[in-house]
């Protein structure tokens, strides 16, 4: 909803969209663990939502273990906060959507 309300006012959102979707997936542990992660850049590492869910996956379907429970609610607590958020600055900027448009 975020980039939603900036692309009306910034055209160029649009364009840099799927290079944004790109280096999202990268920053994501699809392809590697987390413990490869530094201990210093990892609670940096957890507000990327993605990681504390594909690493809780990963731990769940292919080791059979319990989730960490620090990736998960690092997950929960930034998407909890970004999702109110982003829907403010929506509304707010819905009002003088029309106008640019």
């Amino acid at each position: 909803m975020f980039l939603a309300a900036l692309q009306v006012r910034f055209r160029d959102v649009g364009v840099a969209l799927p290079a944004l979707v790109q280096l999202w997936m990268f920053a994501s542990p699809v392809i590697y663990p987390l413990g490869v992660v530094p201990a210093g850049w990892r609670t940096w590492y957890l507000l990327n939502p993605m990681a504390g869910i594909v690493a809780s996956c990963r731990s769940v379907l292919l080791q059979g273990q319990a989730p960490e429970a620090l990736p998960l609610r690092m997950a929960v607590i930034v998407t909890v906060v970004a999702l109110p958020l982003s829907y403010l600055f929506f509304k707010r900027a819905e009002a003088t959507m029309a106008d640019v448009i």
